[in-house]
Protein backbone atom coordinates (compact mmCIF):
# COMPACT_ATOMS: atom_id res chain seq x y z
CA UNK A 1 0.00 0.00 0.00
CA UNK A 2 2.79 2.75 0.59
CA UNK A 3 4.52 1.68 -2.69
CA UNK A 4 0.98 2.49 -4.12
CA UNK A 5 0.91 6.00 -2.26
CA UNK A 6 4.57 6.69 -3.18
CA UNK A 7 4.39 5.93 -6.93
CA UNK A 8 1.18 8.18 -6.98
CA UNK A 9 2.67 10.98 -5.30
CA UNK A 10 5.64 10.64 -7.70
CA UNK A 11 3.30 10.77 -10.53
CA UNK A 12 1.11 13.71 -9.39
CA UNK A 13 3.73 15.74 -7.72
CA UNK A 14 5.10 16.95 -11.35
CA UNK A 15 1.57 18.13 -12.14
CA UNK A 16 0.81 20.09 -8.50
CA UNK A 17 1.79 23.64 -9.87
CA UNK A 18 -0.65 23.54 -12.54
CA UNK A 19 -3.80 21.56 -10.77
CA UNK A 20 -3.04 23.24 -7.28
CA UNK A 21 -2.45 26.43 -8.66
CA UNK A 22 -3.85 29.89 -9.44
CA UNK A 23 -4.46 29.21 -12.67
CA UNK A 24 -7.70 30.68 -14.34
CA UNK A 25 -10.55 27.53 -14.94
CA UNK A 26 -12.94 28.61 -17.26
CA UNK A 27 -15.95 28.47 -14.86
CA UNK A 28 -19.32 28.64 -16.97
CA UNK A 29 -21.84 31.18 -15.58
CA UNK A 30 -25.21 30.28 -14.57
CA UNK A 31 -28.23 31.60 -16.15
CA UNK A 32 -28.90 33.65 -13.73
CA UNK A 33 -25.58 35.34 -13.41
CA UNK A 34 -26.20 35.82 -17.03
CA UNK A 35 -29.37 37.76 -16.60
CA UNK A 36 -27.95 39.79 -13.70
CA UNK A 37 -24.90 40.84 -16.30
CA UNK A 38 -27.55 41.51 -19.37
CA UNK A 39 -29.93 43.42 -16.50
CA UNK A 40 -27.06 45.29 -15.70
CA UNK A 41 -26.27 45.86 -19.19
CA UNK A 42 -29.53 47.11 -20.38
CA UNK A 43 -29.64 49.89 -17.31
CA UNK A 44 -25.76 51.28 -18.12
CA UNK A 45 -27.33 51.33 -22.04
CA UNK A 46 -30.78 52.86 -21.13
CA UNK A 47 -28.83 55.35 -18.90
CA UNK A 48 -25.92 56.21 -21.32
CA UNK A 49 -28.55 57.14 -24.16
CA UNK A 50 -30.25 59.19 -21.74
CA UNK A 51 -27.05 61.44 -21.10
CA UNK A 52 -26.10 61.51 -24.67
CA UNK A 53 -29.26 61.76 -26.22
CA UNK A 54 -28.43 65.09 -27.86
CA UNK A 55 -24.88 64.23 -28.72
CA UNK A 56 -23.68 62.78 -32.57
CA UNK A 57 -20.28 61.79 -31.75
CA UNK A 58 -17.98 58.35 -32.51
CA UNK A 59 -18.51 55.93 -29.80
CA UNK A 60 -16.50 52.69 -29.13
CA UNK A 61 -18.08 49.67 -27.05
CA UNK A 62 -16.46 47.58 -24.15
CA UNK A 63 -16.15 44.75 -25.66
CA UNK A 64 -14.47 46.33 -29.29
CA UNK A 65 -11.67 48.61 -26.69
CA UNK A 66 -10.95 44.99 -24.94
CA UNK A 67 -9.90 43.48 -28.31
CA UNK A 68 -8.08 46.31 -29.43
CA UNK A 69 -6.55 47.82 -25.93
CA UNK A 70 -3.05 46.45 -26.12
CA UNK A 71 -3.18 48.60 -29.58
CA UNK A 72 -0.27 50.98 -29.52
CA UNK A 73 -2.41 53.48 -31.39
CA UNK A 74 -4.93 53.93 -28.97
CA UNK A 75 -4.51 56.77 -26.51
CA UNK A 76 -7.07 56.33 -23.38
CA UNK A 77 -8.22 59.41 -21.68
CA UNK A 78 -10.09 59.37 -18.10
CA UNK A 79 -11.85 62.29 -17.94
CA UNK A 80 -13.12 61.52 -14.34
CA UNK A 81 -11.83 63.45 -11.12
CA UNK A 82 -8.53 63.12 -9.22
CA UNK A 83 -10.33 61.27 -6.68
CA UNK A 84 -12.39 58.69 -9.12
CA UNK A 85 -8.88 58.32 -10.51
CA UNK A 86 -6.99 57.36 -7.48
CA UNK A 87 -9.27 54.55 -6.93
CA UNK A 88 -8.61 53.17 -10.31
CA UNK A 89 -8.30 53.34 -14.06
CA UNK A 90 -7.96 51.43 -16.96
CA UNK A 91 -5.12 50.10 -18.31
CA UNK A 92 -2.17 53.12 -19.81
CA UNK A 93 -4.89 55.37 -19.40
CA UNK A 94 -4.12 59.28 -18.83
CA UNK A 95 -5.85 62.54 -17.30
CA UNK A 96 -7.25 64.73 -19.30
CA UNK A 97 -4.62 67.04 -18.49
CA UNK A 98 -1.71 65.14 -19.25
CA UNK A 99 -3.54 64.43 -22.69
CA UNK A 100 -3.85 67.92 -22.91
CA UNK A 101 -0.32 68.98 -21.91
CA UNK A 102 1.15 65.83 -24.35
CA UNK A 103 -0.99 66.06 -27.15
CA UNK A 104 -2.05 69.87 -27.52
CA UNK A 105 -0.65 70.55 -30.62
CA UNK A 106 0.44 67.13 -32.11
CA UNK A 107 -1.21 65.57 -35.42
CA UNK A 108 -3.08 62.33 -33.95
CA UNK A 109 -4.25 61.23 -37.22
CA UNK A 110 -2.94 58.09 -36.82
CA UNK A 111 -4.29 57.42 -33.34
CA UNK A 112 -7.66 56.21 -31.79
CA UNK A 113 -8.28 58.40 -28.79
CA UNK A 114 -10.87 57.06 -26.54
CA UNK A 115 -12.13 59.24 -23.95
CA UNK A 116 -14.12 57.63 -20.24
CA UNK A 117 -15.53 58.60 -17.12
CA UNK A 118 -18.12 56.51 -15.53
CA UNK A 119 -20.74 56.02 -17.91
CA UNK A 120 -20.04 58.21 -20.92
CA UNK A 121 -21.71 61.67 -19.85
CA UNK A 122 -18.98 63.62 -18.96
CA UNK A 123 -16.40 61.68 -21.84
CA UNK A 124 -19.41 63.08 -24.39
CA UNK A 125 -19.25 66.22 -23.61
CA UNK A 126 -15.38 66.32 -23.96
CA UNK A 127 -15.30 64.19 -26.98
CA UNK A 128 -18.21 66.83 -28.78
CA UNK A 129 -15.77 69.71 -27.23
CA UNK A 130 -12.45 68.27 -28.58
CA UNK A 131 -13.82 66.36 -31.54
CA UNK A 132 -12.89 69.26 -34.55
CA UNK A 133 -9.33 69.47 -33.11
CA UNK A 134 -9.35 65.23 -32.52
CA UNK A 135 -11.68 63.61 -35.19
CA UNK A 136 -10.41 60.19 -33.93
CA UNK A 137 -11.26 61.25 -30.68
CA UNK A 138 -14.19 58.34 -29.44
CA UNK A 139 -16.40 58.15 -26.22
CA UNK A 140 -16.78 54.63 -24.91
CA UNK A 141 -20.19 53.50 -24.70
CA UNK A 142 -21.01 53.11 -20.58
CA UNK A 143 -17.70 54.11 -19.14
CA UNK A 144 -16.12 51.81 -16.80
CA UNK A 145 -19.61 50.83 -16.04
CA UNK A 146 -19.65 48.72 -19.11
CA UNK A 147 -15.98 47.79 -19.02
CA UNK A 148 -16.46 46.23 -15.58
CA UNK A 149 -19.39 44.18 -17.50
CA UNK A 150 -16.69 43.03 -20.31
CA UNK A 151 -14.35 42.02 -17.05
CA UNK A 152 -12.05 44.24 -18.12
CA UNK A 153 -8.78 45.06 -15.94
CA UNK A 154 -8.63 48.22 -13.49
CA UNK A 155 -5.29 49.42 -11.85
CA UNK A 156 -4.78 51.53 -9.23
CA UNK A 157 -1.80 53.63 -9.74
CA UNK A 158 0.82 53.56 -6.93
CA UNK A 159 2.60 57.22 -5.81
CA UNK A 160 5.79 54.91 -6.96
CA UNK A 161 3.81 55.40 -10.65
CA UNK A 162 3.81 51.33 -10.79
CA UNK A 163 0.30 50.51 -12.15
CA UNK A 164 -1.28 47.73 -9.40
CA UNK A 165 -4.00 45.12 -10.51
CA UNK A 166 -7.61 46.19 -8.51
CA UNK A 167 -11.03 45.31 -8.50
CA UNK A 168 -12.29 48.63 -6.86
CA UNK A 169 -14.20 50.71 -9.35
CA UNK A 170 -15.67 54.52 -8.36
CA UNK A 171 -18.61 54.49 -9.43
CA UNK A 172 -19.82 58.01 -9.24
CA UNK A 173 -22.61 57.22 -6.84
CA UNK A 174 -24.51 54.58 -5.03
CA UNK A 175 -27.21 55.13 -7.55
CA UNK A 176 -25.04 54.37 -10.56
CA UNK A 177 -23.70 51.04 -8.85
CA UNK A 178 -24.13 48.88 -12.21
CA UNK A 179 -20.55 47.43 -11.81
CA UNK A 180 -20.90 43.32 -12.58
CA UNK A 181 -20.59 42.58 -9.16
CA UNK A 182 -16.93 40.52 -9.17
CA UNK A 183 -16.17 44.04 -8.49
CA UNK A 184 -15.76 46.57 -5.64
CA UNK A 185 -17.87 49.56 -5.76
CA UNK A 186 -16.64 52.74 -4.38
CA UNK A 187 -18.34 55.88 -4.05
Amino acid sequence: MYKFIIIVGLIISPFSGKIFSDDKIPIKKSQSQIDEINELKNKIHRLFSQLNKDRHIPVITAKRLKRTIKDPNIILVDVRNSDEMEVSILPNAISRREFEKKYANQNLSAKKVIVYCTVGERSGRYVETMNKQFPNMYNLIGGILAWSLVNGEFYKKEKNGENIPTKDAHTHSREWNYLNPTYNAVY
